[in-house]
């Protein structure tokens, strides 16, 4: 018992530690999609952000969709999927870090526009100090946020420090859309 104990341990420790990152193109935004419908691209875009992320709100008639903030997960958490490169994972292992998106169609002459812009940021601690406990912990290596605390969503708290957009989650969900609507 304990040998298959230890190498289901050891099997999750290598899933964890294998090479994630994903080669993620530069994509120019906003993206132009000539010969889809706005239907199309509109289905697409609120299916690859449902994957990732909770919708906050979806309005297609004026092309937005945002999501809510979601907490990040770290390199021994190798199911999650919030973040694309390596340094991403080990930065969300040892900072608690959220991320949420937002999506703007646009019908054009052309097509339908699509701009998808990611915004992370990282908890600032020395704001509250650590507190130790980790019944229903949200994170690990942060225990004094709760996984129901509604601080991790909250656009307006002053607990998170932004840290701009992460580009390569934009390019690398830019990459899922066009995949789901077979446009390359």
């Amino acid at each position: 018992m304990k040998r298959i104990a230890l190498g289901l341990a050891a099997a999750g420790l290598l899933a964890g530690c294998a090479a994630r990152d994903v080669p993620v193109l530069p994509v120019e935004q906003p993206v132009t999609f000539e010969k889809t419908s706005y239907d199309e691209v509109w289905a697409a875009t609120v299916a690859v952000l449902k994957e990732h992320f909770p919708i906050y709100t979806a309005r297609k008639a004026s092309g937005d969709v945002q999501t809510k903030f979601e907490i990040t997960y770290g390199e021994f958490e190798p199911w999650r999927d919030n973040a694309v490169t390596r340094r991403d994972h080990w930065e969300n292992t040892v900072h608690t870090v959220r991320r949420r998106a937002r999506a703007d169609l646009k019908r054009t002459t052309t097509g339908v526009q699509l701009t998808v812009t990611v915004e992370k940021e990282r908890r600032d601690r020395a704001r509250e100090g650590a507190r130790f406990s980790f019944a229903d912990s949200g994170s690990i290596f942060d225990p004094a946020i709760g996984a129901r605390d509604e601080r991790l969503r909250d656009p307006t708290s002053d607990d998170w420090q932004a840290l701009g957009r992460d580009t390569q989650f934009e390019y690398y969900l830019l990459g899922q859309i066009r995949t789901r609507l077979g446009v390359w």
